[in-house]
């Protein structure tokens, strides 16, 4: 299988992961899906520290990459634009 640099695709990284994304329309703190945004947050933020997880994640060869709500968002900024030309060449989008 090729990866992604022998096909001229160098600048993309990846991981082909699970995650949760929340399409919240108001971010305003004063509105409540704010608050239910912040919450899940801090949650997986504190579950992915947790020994338990970290073990199970070692016991898989599973690499633990997680973002937060920044983060992520700088992510998908630096990425969409590859990733859509990507699938475009290759028919896979329109």
């Amino acid at each position: 299988m090729p990866k992604l640099n022998s096909i001229g695709l160098s600048s993309i990284t990846s991981n082909f992961s699970q995650g949760l994304v929340l399409n919240l329309r108001k971010k305003s703190r004063h509105h409540y899906s704010y608050y239910i945004a912040k919450k899940l947050e801090d949650a997986f933020t504190k579950a992915v520290q947790e020994p338990e997880f970290i073990d199970g994640m070692k016991k898989f060869r599973w690499p633990i990459v997680y973002r937060n709500s920044r983060e992520l968002g700088e992510y998908v900024a630096r990425n969409v634009e590859i990733y859509s030309k990507f699938l475009m060449e290759r028919g896979l989008a329109k």
